[in-house]
């Protein structure tokens, strides 16, 4: 029985993660400039808790889903090749 959480945390997990790549690279997309932090914290304030904000944006950081830009806190849509969309 577990096992089935596991898995609909997993599904939930990766929508997120694939609309948060969506709305950054949609809003990325209209003029090639950075993202505001502050702007990707109220998007996922409407999708998760508070308290999962903080790892969301890391796990999306370090799986190269956004991409910090140098010297700020604003993000640019990370590089995704086929091996990381499957």
């Amino acid at each position: 029985m577990p096992e089935i959480f596991l898995e609909m945390a997993r599904k939930s997990d990766e929508q997120l993660f694939n609309e948060l790549r969506a709305a950054v690279w949609a809003a990325y997309s209209k003029d090639k400039k950075p993202i505001a932090e502050a702007a990707i914290i109220k998007w996922l304030s409407n999708k998760v808790t508070a308290d999962r904000i903080p790892r969301v944006l890391e796990i999306a950081e370090r799986s190269g889903l956004l991409t910090r830009y140098a010297g700020t806190r604003d993000y640019v849509p990370g590089t995704m090749d086929k091996t990381q969309m499957e």
